[in-house]
């Protein structure tokens, strides 16, 4: 099983409408197992790429402590839909030279 780590700019709302661009990193894994051979088939397992939790974030702008603290909050309560809107932005080729 292959891992990483994956960085995108999420924008969060918190619930009195006030927009903030938070940077977050998250642990990605693949569960596909590679060869393997069946009978005397030879396959391959590439699995899928899936985003497990969120390891660190940052704001991208200025904030207060209140403000900081009330993103926190957000960020504790909502990292499932969180990973979920990291995952629509994750492109499993973005660190492939070309």
């Amino acid at each position: 099983m292959k891992s990483g780590e994956y960085t995108t700019t999420v924008t969060i709302t918190l619930d009195d409408e006030r927009e903030f661009d938070v940077q977050f990193t998250s642990s990605w894994a693949n569960d596909g197992i590679g060869r393997y051979e069946y009978g005397s088939a030879v396959c391959f397992d590439k699995g899928h790429n899936y985003l497990e939790q969120v390891n660190n974030w940052k704001i991208e702008s200025e904030t207060t402590k209140e403000e900081r603290k009330a993103i926190e909050k957000y960020i504790n309560d909502n990292e499932e839909s969180i990973l979920e809107r990291m995952s629509d932005q994750y492109d499993p080729y973005w660190d492939l030279s070309v």
